[in-house]
């Protein structure tokens, strides 16, 4: 069975078995990212009666990349929210990289959250 798909992928002559092995693929896998994405329903409502969402962003250590996944949150296109950073203690690495995504954007509602375990 896979020996007609192979060739068709190395762009041999195929037979009409791989060629009917194509066309049973549905094209809803061929092309699932491919369309429109539908609106949102909060994109019908006005901004001051869309819900209020709180981000929680655990930190520990720094990562790759992490002050450009810290600023996506940052970034996000969405009415009302907040985002808390939370830290074990204030010798974290990450800490300034956080400090500096929050001075970047102030008319964020962030907050550094540090050494708070509730049980």
């Amino acid at each position: 069975m896979y020996g007609p798909f192979v060739s068709l992928v190395s762009g041999q002559r195929t037979s009409a078995s791989s060629t009917l092995l194509l066309s049973l693929t549905p094209p809803s896998r061929r092309f699932r990212y491919a369309g429109k994405s539908l609106p949102s329903r909060l994109s019908s409502l006005s901004p001051a009666s869309v819900p209020g969402v709180t981000i929680i962003r655990p930190l520990c250590g720094l990562d790759n990349n992490l002050y450009n996944t810290l600023e996506s949150v940052m970034k996000l296109d969405y009415p009302k929210y907040e985002v808390l950073f939370a830290l074990q203690d204030e010798k974290d690495e990450a800490l300034p990289v956080v400090r500096m995504v929050m001075e970047k954007y102030p008319d964020v509602a962030a907050k550094v959250i540090i050494g708070q375990i509730r049980t």
